[in-house]
């Protein structure tokens, strides 16, 4: 049994991805996103946003595929 959480935040995705959290929001922000896909909990400015740790992986294992499947309508 895995004990990997299902989704972490910004500063452990971040880490994850060897990126700074700042870059990982400048991803977030881009047109179109790069990245991770987060999930944002709450829907003010200060709402916190989590990542999945399955697209994490995803992303780590190919990125540019993962941009080219995220980004196709």
């Amino acid at each position: 049994m895995s004990t990997e959480p299902l989704a972490v935040a910004r500063s452990r995705a971040a880490k994850m991805l060897d990126v700074s959290p700042a870059t990982l929001r400048a991803w977030s922000a881009a047109d179109p996103q790069r990245g991770p896909r987060g999930i944002k909990l709450g829907d003010d400015r200060r709402a916190r946003v989590i990542y999945p740790v399955a697209e994490i992986h995803a992303w780590l294992s190919d990125p540019a595929g993962y941009e080219r499947r995220r980004n196709t309508p």
